[in-house]
């Protein structure tokens, strides 16, 4: 006769195994736009790679999606709202005394160490203190950034991109796409913390270019001062030049030596835009990377969880 504590044991072991034969038969999930969300399958690395490396399909509009992403907003966006908080920052008295001047003499202390020629050491500090001005004034393109990484926006916008670029009815047609959309639905999460980790990783080397004199100099002289000298070209083309307000003189942001806000505001235009097409690829490729190790960590969680307690979830049906 089995003891009744026996049969007990039996029917929990036995309740155990089907609900694990189950969730790990469970068959893919229907969207209402016929897209098929697959279940534990669809969390394999090569659908979670944001990079697109492994994918066999990526469309045009995604692409498109991606450029207007990164070239656009994390770098003519980010240009912009740098610029003007840099002008703001350094060519009033409130941004001077407030902002620019703490913040180089911050840069002052720290660089002294290492730079002991006083003029270097002031060089540094000033364009120090415009890049950090810059920096700052680009950080409000991370919220622009997530949104249109979120899938639920990002879908929408790639599939209507489609549509322009192949037609409508290719798009609904070809399973090609709905098997991309779906792979757009599953890669890694870009939040706030991500971003901003990947933004100052993405920064660090170009805040070494800048501080360092020599390395700054010659960056000016063979790619700042072309962009300064085009951007006032076609300002004065359609009728903006160095008059009224921009004939202003201030020596606040060229070491020391008065300069025009008009010739301030270029030349920040310059180092701004010049600089800010090298971090949008680093950002991107940073942002990207980061997103990713992130899910792996998560991922890697849930599958010591399902090992230690001998069940094999389904992350989908989970909500993860």
């Amino acid at each position: 006769m089995i003891p009744e504590s026996s049969k007990k044991d039996t029917s929990s072991s036995s309740n155990v195994s089907q609900l694990s034969e189950q969730l790990k038969q469970s068959t893919a999930l229907q969207s209402n736009n016929g897209t098929l969300v697959a279940s534990a399958q669809s969390f394999e690395p090569y659908k979670r790679d944001s990079s697109g490396k492994s994918r066999d399909f990526i469309s045009k509009g995604e692409r498109v999606h991606n450029e207007i992403t990164y070239r656009g907003v994390d770098w003519l966006v980010n240009s912009a709202f740098g610029i003007a908080f840099a002008f703001v920052t350094h060519r009033t008295k409130l941004g001077r005394d407030y902002f620019a001047k703490p913040v180089e003499h911050f840069f002052t202390k720290v660089l002294s160490p290492f730079i002991k020629n006083k003029q270097n050491l002031a060089h540094s500090a000033e364009w120090g203190g415009t890049f950090v001005s810059i920096m700052f004034g680009g950080t409000v393109t991370i919220p622009p950034l997530m949104y249109l990484e979120n899938p639920k926006h990002k879908i929408p916008i790639v599939k209507k991109l489609d549509e322009w670029i192949y037609g409508k009815e290719a798009v609904e047609k070809d399973e090609k796409f709905a098997k991309a959309y779906q792979e757009i639905e599953h890669q890694p999460k870009k939040d706030f913390s991500t971003g901003m980790y990947s933004r100052l990783l993405a920064l660090a080397p170009l805040l070494a270019m800048t501080v360092h004199k020599p390395t700054n100099a010659f960056i000016k002289k063979n790619f700042y001062d072309y962009i300064s000298k085009a951007s006032k070209y076609v300002s004065e083309a359609i009728g903006f030049g160095e008059k009224g307000y921009w004939a202003k003189m201030d020596h606040h942001g060229n070491d020391n030596t008065p300069i025009s806000h008009w010739n301030y505001l270029h030349r920040t235009l310059a180092f701004d835009v010049g600089l800010t097409v090298l971090y949008s690829f680093l950002h991107e490729g940073t942002y990207k990377l980061f997103a990713r190790k992130k899910d792996d960590r998560k991922h890697h969680r849930m599958e010591n969880d399902n090992n230690h307690d001998g069940i094999t979830r389904n992350p989908f049906l989970e909500g993860a």
